[in-house]
């Protein structure tokens, strides 16, 4: 039986171009030691707002409150089967300052890094490693929404990304 899984993460950016990241704890069931962006699982009340889910994860990992954060916007779809299960992921792009006070995330440490910087390509899943490297070429488009599917490409993963669209209103 196939089951669906949805999850809502946001990509945090301050005015000093960097990410906010929570480094899983080592002992994790699930993404051990590795930097994700904040963000988990919708509760099945939010199924219909991700954007509620996304504030709800934030808010959790973060401490950060929903009047802290500028323009959360959805900006990404990811589309991954993952053995019986069909992950959706809603990624959520918003602006935060960089002297943000954190609250301790009993999942992981809080960590931010710059849009540029070399670690964002290791300790990283291989769905938020795409994620990002479309991220750092695309981030200037505010308001395109993109759909990604993961798969594999040459034995390596990947994610084939479009743009979502009204096609019938598009002019």
């Amino acid at each position: 039986m196939m089951k669906l899984r949805q999850l809502a993460v946001a990509l945090l950016v301050n005015e000093k171009r960097e990410l906010l990241f929570l480094r899983k704890k080592k002992g994790d069931a699930f993404f051990a030691n590795l930097y994700l962006p904040i963000g988990g699982h919708i509760d099945e009340h939010e199924l219909n707002n991700p954007e509620a889910a996304c504030y709800r994860e934030i808010f959790e990992e973060t401490g950060i409150t929903r009047s802290s954060i500028r323009d959360l916007r959805l900006a990404y779809i990811i589309h991954r089967l993952k053995e019986k299960e069909i992950r959706i992921q809603y990624v959520f792009v918003g602006q935060v300052h960089a002297n943000q006070i954190l609250v301790p995330s009993n999942e992981g440490e809080l960590f931010w890094m710059s849009i540029d910087n070399s670690t964002l390509t290791h300790n990283i899943s291989e769905t938020t490693y795409e994620l990002l490297t479309h991220f750092k070429k695309n981030v200037s488009l505010n308001e395109a929404i993109f759909v990604g599917s993961m798969h594999a490409e040459k034995g390596k993963p990947a994610i084939t990304w479009s743009t979502l669209e009204d096609w019938e209103h598009k002019q």
